[in-house]
This record gives structure tokens, C-alpha cells and sequence, in this order.
């Protein structure tokens, strides 16, 4: 092989993960700032407990020499669009708690010779893998930087938004963003906290005081409209959900700077958060209050000191929901936005995505005209 040129390894399922386990913590180590759902931990967690068929994820990492470049994560795309069917499409391994998804991409990774190298090693390995969807990418991916210059292969759309606070910035110049509505609500939230009684906030990050607030998270949050009375959507009610996120919550090796956020009156937690740190990214992953007690704003007070103590941590340059969901307007945060991406790797998937893709253009103008028009109500008849 020439010295320089890319050279392709294909691993599959948990064993395949675990043989390629130095290589990407290497990998992270030289892609720092990346999303922590491009960590080894992270997808271990996933094969481990959230997928269905962890044996039918593919692992496909791009060297140069001995240094790995890319880890990119497949499995059989079971929803594929309409315009996939019937064809090979695959997509990145994702789940209902997987709100991003995204692989390790170091910067020196070739996409040009890269993807020329994999798709003649899915050749000769007789893997017919016509076309690949990433979903919901953050911004600065290494979806993006994997799928640069892709030209005429690639189609890419938005499919949401991560909010964030810059914590770099005062509190006093976050807060002074907030909506009037929101800025009443915790007004009136913290007098009502400091007439109910004692007030604290306790954060735990590892031992017996980490197991206990991660129950206390599953207990809050399966009192509410989450629980058995509502959307039964609570983690507490999964197995499987539960021992995903206890994985990065255990008390003896907690992982990905693993913390839970709780607000306790008179002692009693009444809101909660489950939290992760990736190098100097502080990411909000999981919320709860209590319900009966909404009338005290325990989740938007626990969420204002939350944003405060990351703007007075030094260690944290930016505090990020992860997701955009409507809530979060009245926070005021900064957004980037979250694109799902094709990639077409035979000449007949560039086709039909190209035309899948001109069929959404489409729609969406006609949508946009369509809700413009409602907005603006009926025209005047025209005289004539």
C-alpha cells in the first residue's frame, strides 16, 4: 500500500467495538470539543442496552498508516424514505434517547479518498450498502467534516435545533435575555421556595450520594405526566432505558463527567437533572420536577442556577440543552442547527436521493406559501 493512502477496517457488533476500543479513544482524544455522543462510552452504552440488533452494526474505520482517522457506525436502515426502499440504505445507529448522533472524525480525515477507499472495501467484502443516512447531527459534526466536499452525493436538510448558554458571558447578561414571562414565573417561583422553607442545591458526581440522586431523578420523574397516568414514557418504567443511563451514572465508575442537579426544599428533592461534562462542554440531558409543586417553578429556579454555576465554572465554556424544544424559547438560548444527511455510495441512490430531494424542496415552498397565505387571511375578491 502507498505510504499516505487511506486503508479501510470493517469490525461488526460488540465484539467489533471492543477490538477497535483503543483505537477510538485515541480518535476522541485528537477531535476534542466533539458531542459526547461520539465516545466510546456512548455507543458501548447503546449496543449494550438500547439496540435490538447490536450484531448487525457495522464499524468502518479509515486509517492512514496506523493512525485512525474515522469510526464510522452503520446498521440496515429499517425506516428508510420512501425513495430507499428496496435498496441498501443504512444509517447511523440511533434510539429515542439518542436526541444527536454523530461519530468520531479526526481533521486530517481525506472524505475524497476516504470514501473511495470504503466503498471498495464493501465491495470486496460483498456489502451492498447503496446508501447511508445520518440523522440529526449537531453543528460542526464529524458527520460534516466526514461528508465534506461530497458535491452531488450528498443531501442534507434540517431537522431541528441544540440550544445553548455561552457561559463565557455574565449571568446578569443571560438572565437579562429572558422572556417577561419567564423572568415573573421565577420571581414568583423563588418567593414562593423561600416561604415553603429551606431551599439548597445538591449536586452529586459519584459514591452513594450519585446512586441516591439518580433514584431521586426516576422517582420525580415518574410522578409526573411521564409516569403510569400519563405518556408512561418515564425512564424509571424501561428497563432498558434504565440501565442505558445507569451506565453513565454508576456510582462506582461514573463516566462522561456524569452528574445529577437536584433542588431540595426543607431536604426533599423537587426537581432534578441529570447531567454529562465533555472537555469544556457541559451538556443538560435529562429534566424533572415535581408536578405538585408547579406552582413553585422548582424546574425553571433549578435551571437558572444551573446556567449560574456554569457561567462561574472556568472549566465550562458553554452549557448546552442538546435539544430546541418549545420551552426553550423563553430562556433566550443561542441554537445551531441539528441536519440529517445523505450520503449516496452507488450511481442509482444518487438518483433517486437527488429526486426524493427536489420532491422536498418542493413541498416545503408549497407548506411555506400555504402558511403565509393562512397567516394573511382571505385576499379581497378583485373588482372588476
Amino acid at each position: 500500500m502507498e505510504e499516505g493512502a487511506v486503508r479501510v477496517r470493517i469490525e461488526q457488533g460488540c465484539a467489533g467495538l471492543v477490538a477497535l476500543e483503543s483505537d477510538w479513544r485515541a480518535l476522541c482524544e485528537r477531535a476534542p470539543g466533539r458531542c459526547y455522543v461520539t465516545t466510546y462510552e456512548w455507543y458501548e452504552a447503546l449496543l449494550r442496552h438500547r439496540l435490538r440488533k447490536p450484531d448487525a452494526v457495522r464499524f468502518i474505520a479509515t486509517y492512514i498508516g496506523n493512525r485512525c482517522t474515522a469510526i464510522i457506525p452503520i446498521q440496515p436502515n429499517e425506516i428508510a424514505e420512501w425513495v430507499l426502499r428496496g435498496l441498501d440504505s443504512y444509517s447511523i445507529p440511533k434510539d429515542t434517547h439518542t436526541p444527536l448522533c454523530d461519530f468520531p472524525v479526526s481533521d486530517d480525515f481525506d472524505p475524497e479518498a476516504s470514501w473511495d477507499a470504503i466503498r471498495a472495501e464493501l465491495r470486496r467484502q460483498n456489502l451492498k450498502v447503496s446508501a447511508i443516512r445520518f440523522p440529526r447531527n449537531p453543528h460542526s459534526s464529524g458527520v460534516e467534516l466526514a461528508l465534506a466536499h461530497g458535491g452531488a452525493r450528498t443531501v442534507a436538510r434540517r431537522t431541528g435545533a441544540s440550544c445553548y448558554f455561552d457561559s463565557s458571558e455574565s449571568i446578569e447578561t443571560i438572565r437579562a435575555r429572558y422572556s417577561s414571562r419567564l423572568k415573573k414565573s421565577l420571581k414568583r417561583g423563588r418567593g414562593k421556595l423561600a416561604a415553603a422553607g429551606e431551599v439548597t442545591i445538591r449536586t452529586a458526581t459519584s459514591g452513594a450520594d450519585l446512586e441516591w440522586a439518580f433514584n431521586e431523578f426516576l422517582r420525580i420523574e415518574g410522578s409526573g405526566w411521564k409516569g403510569t397516568r400519563g405518556t408512561a414514557s418515564a425512564l424509571g418504567l424501561d428497563d432498558s432505558a434504565t440501565a442505558f443511563y445507569r451506565y453513565f451514572f454508576d456510582p462506582e465508575s461514573p463516566r462522561l463527567g456524569a452528574h445529577v442537579r437536584l433542588l431540595m426544599l426543607e431536604g426533599r428533592p423537587i426537581a432534578a437533572q441529570l447531567g454529562l461534562q465533555r472537555d469544556s462542554v457541559r451538556y443538560i440531558i435529562k429534566i424533572a420536577y415535581d408536578e405538585q409543586l408547579a406552582d413553585l417553578s422548582p424546574g425553571q429556579v433549578l435551571m437558572d442556577r444551573a446556567i449560574e454555576e456554569a457561567c462561574g465554572a472556568a472549566e465550562v465554556t458553554r452549557l448546552s440543552l442538546v435539544t430546541g424544544v418549545s420551552w426553550m424559547r423563553d430562556w433566550r438560548p443561542y441554537n445551531r442547527p441539528v441536519m440529517t444527511h445523505w450520503l449516496a455510495l452507488t450511481p442509482l441512490s444518487q438518483v433517486l436521493l437527488g429526486i426524493w430531494y427536489c420532491s422536498y424542496k418542493l413541498l416545503s415552498a408549497r407548506n411555506r406559501r400555504v402558511r403565509r397565505t393562512d397567516a394573511e387571511g382571505t385576499p379581497p375578491p378583485a373588482r372588476g
